[in-house]
């Protein structure tokens, strides 16, 4: 017979104890002693949270992250791809797409993994992309030139397309950037958030299909570029209009990744303002892949073979941290 752990430890009251210690735990990162490498919580993950979470609460309508009546966010979520695997082992597939933001009217985890869907009424859709010291990815394994923006914004497309909703019925539909200034300035991300590329790269993408996804391309593809607001904004202007603790936690974060604090930045104001929102997120806006392994439908589509630039970036930016 199942007996829940909290029946046998004391229920809430440990329940409690347990939450807590994660929070402190948490918010020991950087510390001399803590068991957690700083980048565990300063990262560009937890910095979009922390904005998303403040924008829902103080964005205006002028904010780039302004959040329409009644919508949403949620971290980590998956969107479907157009290009997911036909069959085992098949040579143009790709995974699902995690999405580092997601703002608008949408469901979470209609088939239990985190995947993304479109609500029947959705004025909002849009996804962001957060980058701390790191490009854009410029391909996966079985299309090397299809880069990040471009898939993004094929994905967003393809969620819109089975939700059935054409994307001029939508007010607001975007793929947003949020990097540091300083590569901003240096026009990293500038060619690859162009219409042109995008265009071009996911055209070559449906080539390889030899006729088979023109039909998505002119009927939902190109619609949606034309509706879509792709831009990009640094993290400096997002989190000067937040404020100090904002600031503060954003210059540890550049700190904790090795990349140089912007003058202006200072720590006057302790970070204890994040440990709030930390103790009062609601669990339901962070959402993971692996959140629930019973998900047979989705797994199969995303093969473990389809191991993206991304992916490998990541673990290779991990080493260098280690070493």
């Amino acid at each position: 017979m199942h007996t829940d752990i909290f029946q046998l430890t004391g229920g809430q009251e440990d329940t409690k104890i347990i939450e807590s210690r994660i929070i402190e735990i948490l918010l020991s990162a950087g510390n001399q002693r803590s068991p957690l490498r700083p980048t565990e919580l300063y990262n560009e993950g937890w910095m979009l949270r922390l904005i998303l979470d403040w924008s829902e609460r103080h964005a205006m309508f002028s904010h780039p992250l302004h959040f329409f009546k009644n919508a949403r966010w949620c971290s980590e979520g998956l969107l479907a791809s157009s290009f997911l695997p036909r069959f085992r082992g098949d040579p143009l597939a790709e995974a699902w797409t995690h999405a580092d933001g997601v703002i608008g009217h949408f469901s979470v985890g209609n088939f239990g993994c985190g995947d993304i869907s479109l609500a029947d009424n959705a004025k909002q859709f849009v996804i962001v992309e957060a980058k701390l010291n790191s490009p854009l990815s410029t391909g996966t394994k079985n299309a090397p030139g299809f880069d990040q923006a471009a898939r993004s914004v094929s994905c967003i497309t393809e969620v819109l397309m089975r939700a059935n909703r054409r994307p001029e019925s939508l007010e607001k539909i975007g793929f947003l950037l949020l990097a540091p200034k300083l590569q901003l300035e240096k026009g990293v991300f500038s060619d690859l958030l162009s219409r042109d590329s995008v265009r071009g790269k996911v055209k070559e993408r449906v080539r390889q299909y030899h006729g088979d996804k023109d039909a998505w391309y002119s009927d939902w593809f190109e619609p949606t570029l034309d509706a879509i607001e792709v831009r990009y904004f640094s993290w400096e202007s997002l989190v000067d209009e937040a404020g100090q603790a904002y600031r503060a936690f954003y210059k540890k974060c550049l700190q904790s990744n090795r990349l140089s604090a912007p003058t202006g930045l200072t720590m006057d104001e302790d970070c204890r303002r994040i440990y709030q929102f930390v103790k009062q997120s609601r669990p339901r806006r962070i959402v993971t892949s692996s959140a629930n392994r019973s998900c047979d439908g989705l797994a199969a589509e995303m093969e473990s073979e389809d191991f993206d630039e991304e992916e490998s970036s990541q673990q290779e930016s991990l080493r260098r941290i280690d070493q």
